[in-house]
């Protein structure tokens, strides 16, 4: 996928998290900055580029954006769009979290800070037509595609904890769980989760 395929895909996502988030109204994210459906070629170089990634970032006029590598970009199609949706699912993570009741002392931290972006990045994928079983192939080849590590790297849990909260959250939603109900059961189930655990 090239950067102006992913940028298709990111404003898809976009205007589902509006749609679906923001009733309608404009996405923004730190402190308050538009989010647009830009994904720009980091090519940086050093160690960050040595493994597929993508970080938030911001243009020159003060937009968020998503900074991707060469390496993510050359993946699959669904580990793409996945790794895209987690990067928005950082941005609308706070109001999300808000809605759920997570603000003030109770704030998210740590490892449920990615996966209530993973899980956002599943929903996000869901709704533009990925089935849940591709959704969760995804996520179980995350360590093998690159997308996620292994072991624990700074807050990002181990790849296979990732897929198990993926699969979790599809298995809640097809039994009839709305998004928010089945986010909210696993991130109290999180509560104190991280590394040696």
């Amino acid at each position: 996928m090239d950067t102006k395929q992913a940028s298709v895909v990111a404003g898809n996502l976009i205007d589902i998290i509006k749609r679906d988030f923001y009733n309608g109204a404009a996405f923004t994210a730190l402190g308050g900055c538009l989010v647009i459906g830009v994904v720009r070629l980091d090519t940086s170089g050093g160690a960050i580029n040595a493994v597929p990634n993508s970080t938030l970032g911001m243009d020159d006029h003060g937009h968020v954006i998503i900074d991707a590598n060469a390496r993510l970009l050359a993946l699959d199609d669904n580990s793409v769009k996945f790794a895209l949706a987690h990067e928005l699912g950082h941005a609308f993570s706070g109001k999300l979290a808000a809605d759920l009741g997570y603000s003030g002392k109770s704030a998210l931290t740590g490892a449920r800070t990615e996966i209530i972006a993973d899980l956002g990045a599943a929903y996000l994928l869901k709704q533009c037509g990925v089935g849940w079983d591709d959704i969760c192939d995804t996520a179980n080849r995350g360590v093998a595609a690159g997308i996620f590590n292994a072991g624990w790297s700074g807050d990002h849990p181990p790849g296979a904890k990732r897929a198990e909260c993926v699969k979790t959250l599809a298995d809640l939603m097809k039994a009839g769980h709305s998004f928010k109900d089945a986010m909210n059961a696993l991130l109290l189930s999180l509560e104190g989760y991280g590394p040696g655990h």
